[in-house]
């Protein structure tokens, strides 16, 4: 894409540079004044390995095979996925095939970041997007970024008395910096066009410097600036900007799909979900205590429905 195609008068007129990928395999020091240094037990990895979790899924199908409800299936992990199968069988539908939403969505990432230089600073290794479950109420939530990192990309903070200490996450060898989930099936029934927009309002909330914490604009409106329809009308430029790339047209196939729709295509949907990190608090003197503090410190950007735009 040329430089022309940079929205104007946006963050992304200044690409930042990149850090470099080693500095997130560097080891651990929570407190630096006080020489403190967390191990394992701050340390989550998650994935196939035989010392990791299994990774949790989520699946969907239809009731029935030509009926319109959607219903969920019982929670279970990568290591149980061929169960999953024998629910397809077991409903009588004609369709067998499992449909991978999140390996379906981080290839469309990793194809948006190859294309678009407004997400050249993203390590697509490094995010995880997964999905989440959402009540039959037509609004609300559409996705939500959770940052892995406290403001400036630090894994503490200090709280009066007690460090406040945010645990690591391990996916298959990468340690992950965001976390970035849709709900399904409510994703599936916005217009194509609303689906990309969605994915780049969260894609958007990446911190420049790609440090784990959110990027946050000058005054009181930090997360949209003063106008979250304007912020969405950028992001229908970059969705624009994208599509006249002339991408491959199988990275965003799934996407023209409704829920129902895709249902009844493959049979099931699946996606990763992990949980959103408990923040410690860590007592210099007494050791670890589970449990949040009084005060949110760890941010989440939300998307919602509102009359056909998107807000948080």
């Amino acid at each position: 894409m040329s430089a022309d195609r940079r929205l104007p008068g946006s963050r992304f007129e200044h690409p930042s540079s990149q850090p470099s990928v080693e500095w997130a395999r560097a080891e651990c020091v929570i407190a630096p004044s006080h020489n403190l240094t967390l191990h394992e037990e701050l340390d989550y990895y998650w994935g196939d390995g035989p010392n990791c979790r299994p990774v949790p899924l989520r699946a969907w199908r239809l009731a029935e095979p030509q009926g319109n409800r959607i219903i969920n299936l019982p929670c279970r992990s990568r290591r149980e996925e061929p169960a999953t199968q024998s629910h397809v069988e077991a409903s009588g539908s004609a369709r067998t095939t499992v449909f991978d939403f999140t390996a379906a969505m981080t290839e469309l990432v990793a194809d948006l970041v190859a294309r678009l230089p407004e997400f050249s600073h993203i390590r697509v290794q490094q995010l995880h997007v997964g999905v989440t479950r959402c009540g039959r109420r037509p609004g609300g939530l559409l996705g939500r970024i959770t940052p892995l990192r406290f403001p400036g990309g630090t894994l503490y903070r200090r709280c009066g008395a007690w460090q406040l200490v945010l645990p690591r996450y391990w996916l298959r060898g990468w340690e992950l910096l965001y976390l970035i989930a849709f709900p399904l099936p409510r994703f599936f029934d916005l217009p194509f066009e609303e689906k990309m927009i969605t994915i780049m309002h969260e894609l958007s909330h990446i911190s420049p410097q790609f440090d784990g914490d959110l990027y946050r604009h000058s005054g009181r409106y930090c997360w949209h600036s003063r106008s979250k329809k304007a912020y969405d009308r950028r992001m229908a430029l970059l969705v624009r900007a994208y599509l006249q790339t002339r991408p491959d047209e199988s990275k965003f196939a799934f996407l023209r799909f409704s829920g129902r729709e895709l249902l009844q295509r493959y049979g099931v949907v699946v996606g990763e979900w992990l949980p959103a990190p408990r923040i410690l608090r860590l007592a210099l003197d007494k050791g670890i205590s589970m449990g949040a503090p009084e005060s949110p410190c760890l941010p989440q950007s939300t998307t919602e429905h509102q009359g056909g735009l998107h807000g948080c």
